[in-house]
């Protein structure tokens, strides 16, 4: 697998260095294969963040690291790991728009009403813009593995390993169109991101010179020492995630089918 090296910048506020860290610290021992998902996702939300202001890009990039330490058993609280990973967060500190992408990353506000989290969940307000859609992206074109994918495969992958008797199933009705609807969103500011000259090459997953006055790590530390965007084993490297394959593509609708969700 070709690897594509990243330059080292400042992070200014240590918002990514200190996500980064938790997420490597909660995830790589433990759960690697998830482990593998969160950097894929790290790196794809770095490569999505010409589509959101720059002053939100640090924030979009430290809740892709951070998005699924819910899964983590040491704390997990609910069983549902977007709420466990926000009230983890919430315990120490974090950054309170951070926190509340991470409860709400890929439509899990669809969920609690079937699972009788809705109250808490509410705590962590769900805000729709092109941070919380670039997140739902990154996460729903990354596989369980780390590997690239459309959307509708995606979907289609995960009902298949969840199961049709999953506790968030019913959801699916409701769910399957908001991430839909959001990758359609990112694809037109990258669309018109083009059109007016950005960057083609993706952006530092480890770039906070950016980042917001406020958007801080726990406890409001920050840190000036360049950081990485680690890719589990190399600090200075990220590997090249491959795409899904034309076959997987044309498969998309057939394998939503066959899931039982086909959108409408």
């Amino acid at each position: 697998m070709g690897k594509a090296v990243v330059t080292p910048v400042p992070d200014e506020n240590g918002l990514i260095a200190a996500a980064l860290k938790l997420s490597r610290k909660l995830l790589r021992k433990e759960l690697p294969e998830r482990w593998h998902h969160t950097q894929g996702v790290a790196r794809r939300a770095a490569e999505l963040a010409v589509t959101v202001p720059e002053q939100d890009r640090a924030v979009l990039i430290a809740a892709a690291w951070l998005h699924d330490i819910g899964y983590a058993p040491s704390i997990q609280k609910t069983g549902f790991h977007p709420l466990d990973g926000a009230l983890y967060l919430r315990e120490l500190g974090w950054d309170e728009r951070v926190t509340a992408l991470v409860c709400q990353h890929s439509g899990a506000r669809f969920v609690p009403a079937e699972r009788g989290f809705g109250p808490v969940m509410a705590e962590f307000p769900f805000i729709e813009d092109p941070v919380s859609d670039a997140l739902t992206f990154a996460d729903q074109t990354v596989g369980p593995h780390g590997r690239r994918m459309t959307v509708t495969y995606r979907i289609a992958e995960a009902i298949a390993r969840h199961g049709p008797d999953s506790p968030n199933a019913p959801a699916r009705v409701d769910r399957i169109p908001y991430l839909l609807a959001a990758a359609e969103r990112v694809e037109q500011r990258l669309t018109e991101s083009r059109r007016q000259g950005a960057p083609a090459r993706p952006h530092d997953a480890a770039d906070t010179s950016s980042a917001p006055a406020g958007a801080t790590g726990p406890n409001g530390k920050a840190s000036e020492e360049p950081v990485y965007a680690e890719a589990g084993g190399d600090a200075d490297t990220l590997p090249s995630q491959p795409e899904a394959s034309p076959d997987e593509r044309a498969g998309d609708a057939a394998a939503l089918a066959n899931a039982g969700k086909t959108p409408g």
